[in-house]
């Protein structure tokens, strides 16, 4: 809950100040603290080494001038998302999988759509309620735990299609910024919202019983 507030406040603050960087500083500071955090579940090991690499990606785009988040952002988004499919499949090759690193990547993914989102409604790429996508995860947080409700949701495969559309339709209006891709990452972030309604309805509901 304390890295949730933490996240909400460095949005808070670089929508703000017009400063994208400052969620950069925010969001690896609440990271670093977090993984502090786990005592020994935390593994060093080549699959978590990528997903913190995937972090410092997703803060270099938080840092990059307004006229060079396109294309440059989307590029590296593009290598962010190709290193989240590779940090799994390395943890699960290797036989090094734990709940730290699944929790790890988690995260990661989460900070880098509250980043690209404050990157994107700042840059004039999308429309300023896309923010709502990378807010949620945090708000979710506090919501479930703060109300004592069933917990959080398992990821399901509705969630990571929803992920993935998105992550595909931020590096298009990055790469290509232009009324389609403006609309396709609107598309993105309804269905990222529309997850975590799914998500609430089931930590409000409890998970389902019986036949």
């Amino acid at each position: 809950m304390i890295h949730a507030s933490w996240m909400l406040v460095g949005i808070a603050g670089a929508l703000r100040l017009g400063e994208p960087g400052v969620l950069a500083w925010v969001g690896v500071g609440a990271l670093v603290w977090w993984i502090g955090r786990q005592r020994g579940a935390v593994v060093v090991g080549l699959a978590n080494a990528i997903t913190a690499l995937r972090v410092v990606i997703a803060a270099a785009i938080a840092t990059l001038p307004s006229d060079a988040v396109v294309p440059w952002g989307g590029g590296l988004l593009l290598l962010f998302f190709v290193l989240d499919g590779v940090d799994g499949w390395w943890a699960r090759r290797s036989g090094t999988a734990t709940a730290f690193g699944a929790a790890f990547d988690q995260e990661a993914d989460a900070f880098m759509v509250a980043v690209v989102t404050v990157v994107i409604t700042r840059a004039e790429l999308a429309p300023g309620w896309v923010v709502t996508a990378g807010v949620l995860r945090y708000a979710y947080v506090l919501v479930v735990h703060a109300l004592r409700t069933h917990g959080e949701a398992p990821r399901s495969l509705v969630a990571r299609h929803a992920f993935g559309v998105l992550v595909v339709t931020l590096i298009a209006v990055m790469l290509v910024p232009c009324p389609l891709t403006r609309v396709a990452v609107s598309v993105g972030a309804a269905l990222i919202v529309a997850s975590f309604a799914r998500s609430l309805w089931w930590s409000w509901r409890g998970p389902v019983t019986g036949a």
